[in-house]
């Protein structure tokens, strides 16, 4: 559950630049941003980023995921903060082929919205 709520933080991070702390709180934000977009700048998740559009349902969830699944080790629906993520990373991006693409803001918010 740790690494969700992790990769989340990380996903809104990424979703929220128009979002401004001041002082030494905005350039640990900047910094963490910039660390979260390099770690995952070109890998395999962000070329599939149109992919996991395509297959997001119209209530912010992935049919392949069991959201009800309660196994400790690989607690699937934890596999839905990491699409968020992916989905972040491709958004903001620049050169990605979703960079700044409308239809991934909504799938974005969409997926947030399924886990409210």
């Amino acid at each position: 559950m740790n690494q969700a709520a992790s990769l989340l933080g990380a996903a809104l991070l990424l979703v929220l630049p128009g979002v401004h702390a001041q002082g030494d709180m905005g350039q640990i934000l900047g910094q963490l941003r910039e660390v979260v977009l390099a770690e995952n700048r070109g890998s395999s998740e962000v070329e599939s980023a149109a992919a996991l559009v395509a297959k997001q349902s119209g209530d912010g969830s992935w049919p392949d995921i069991d959201y009800a699944g309660k196994r400790d080790m690989q607690w699937e629906p934890s596999a839905h903060a990491t699409r968020i993520q992916n989905l972040a990373v491709a958004y903001c991006t620049p050169g990605s082929p979703c960079f700044g693409h409308p239809p991934v803001a909504a799938a974005i918010h969409r997926a947030l919205g399924y886990w409210r």
